[in-house]
């Protein structure tokens, strides 16, 4: 994840198996915001 400057603030990562594409891009999609928000970002 990167702030609005550009800055690395943190990563993840996560073992999805066998998948398409399109649901590995929606997990990560999910799987950021919902890091962001245990994190204490509110606003994105």
């Amino acid at each position: 994840m990167c702030d609005t400057k550009g800055n690395w603030i943190l990563g993840f990562n996560r073992f999805l198996g066998v998948c398409s594409v399109l649901e590995a891009k929606l997990w990560g999609i999910f799987e950021g915001l919902s890091l962001l928000l245990k994190q204490g970002f509110d606003r994105f």
